[in-house]
């Protein structure tokens, strides 16, 4: 039996969490810009020790409306994927193919850690996981998970995630399945043993996609988390995707969102071009 899985989302309830792992981004000294209104620039091309900068206070341009401010932050390093955005899980919807061929992180010239490949692994023998191109759910491709039964577990997981005791951890997860892969758990583990792990078991898995909503409180903290689907049947697990669940503005928690309203901040554009208004 085959079990196909495609998207998954893991979100912190209430509070982001960071990544246990991810490096700073060092940006390169910028370049001179182009003079604003008001400013002008003299030898605007030669090194900076060698520059003129003159302002004119008496030239002012239109009125800057408070809403509209410079500040963009997705993209350094690890300040936003694996830092206050609550997503957790990195490739969620299985960009990269599972297994990962190659190393699952690198670093790029500037020294920022960035995803290489997929950071999912696989529980069974090799083969159990196919990307299958035919009927993709989002992308290429999505993961086919192929289930022998007897009770041999195969599954997927993603480890090295950052938990915090008594915290909730929510999200949602479709599934489609050939064969009787039922039932299919879902789990989040801070250690080893049964005894450091959370469970929930999805009892009916049909050939058309459906919504299982999960929820999950750590019991202790753990900077090597572990979030795993895994089944027991037989037959093919397919088109998994997975999404964090409410409570959540455009993937930040409220707490951030509450602190953006303190201090007067009314219209974000937040990381991913998601939008809150009225905070």
């Amino acid at each position: 039996m085959k079990l196909h899985i495609h998207f998954f989302k893991l979100a912190l309830s209430g509070l982001a969490l960071a990544a246990a792992a991810g490096a700073r981004a060092q940006l390169p000294a910028a370049p001179l810009a182009p003079a604003p209104i008001g400013v002008s620039a003299s030898n605007a091309l030669q090194p900076a020790a060698a520059s003129e900068i003159s302002i004119d206070a008496s030239k002012t341009g239109a009125p800057i409306n408070r809403h509209i401010y410079g500040q963009f932050i997705e993209h350094l390093g690890r300040s936003i994927y694996g830092g206050i955005w609550a997503e957790m899980l990195e490739d969620r919807k299985f960009y990269f193919p599972v297994p990962a061929p190659d190393a699952v992180w690198k670093q790029t010239a500037d020294q920022a850690t960035v995803l290489a490949a997929s950071p999912w692994k696989v529980i069974g023998p090799a083969g159990t996981v196919q990307m299958v191109e035919k009927d993709a759910f989002v992308g290429r491709h999505s993961p086919h998970i192929t289930a022998s039964g007897g009770g041999v577990a195969a599954g997927i997981y993603q480890e090295d995630l950052g938990l915090l005791k008594g915290r909730s951890y929510t999200g949602y997860i479709y599934l489609a399945a050939d064969g009787d892969v039922a039932p299919v758990t879902v789990s989040l583990s801070w250690g080893a043993g049964g005894a450091n792990e959370a469970a929930q078991t999805i009892r009916s898995v049909g050939s058309k996609f459906a919504r299982a909503p999960f929820r999950f409180t750590a019991g202790a903290d753990s900077e090597n988390g572990r979030l795993a689907i895994t089944t027991s049947g037989k037959g093919t697990l397919k088109r998994v995707r997975f999404a964090h669940a409410g409570g959540q503005c455009g993937g930040l928690p409220p707490g951030h969102t509450g602190i953006a309203a303190a201090i007067g901040r009314h219209d974000l554009s937040l990381a991913g071009g998601q939008f809150c208004q009225r905070l």
